[in-house]
């Protein structure tokens, strides 16, 4: 997270673009929190992401898993940020 504070910054004062900034989520946000949450192996066996058809088992082998992931990176994004405003860096 803070590589993503960081990069935002970076893209905010040399391009003045709101698309470099909207690129930069992207890649830097969305995509690691999809590869870090995700059980991907379920979704493969399951069909992806996008399928029409749920299963009473989705909720305890997909969500819930998923859910403890997101609250770890989370708390962990959190203390992380916290710990480097407390060492002194802006961020």
């Amino acid at each position: 997270m803070p590589l993503f504070i960081t990069g935002w910054k970076y893209a905010e004062e040399k391009h003045f673009n709101g698309i470099v900034v909207f690129l930069w989520s992207i890649i830097a946000f969305f995509v690691p929190i999809i590869l870090s949450t995700a059980d991907l192996a379920y979704l493969r066996r399951t069909g992806g992401f996008f399928r029409i058809r749920l299963s009473r088992d989705d909720f305890k082998l997909f969500y819930l898993p998923a859910w403890k992931r997101m609250a770890i990176w989370f708390l962990s994004t959190v203390f992380s940020v916290l710990l480097l405003k407390l060492m002194g860096l802006n961020l």
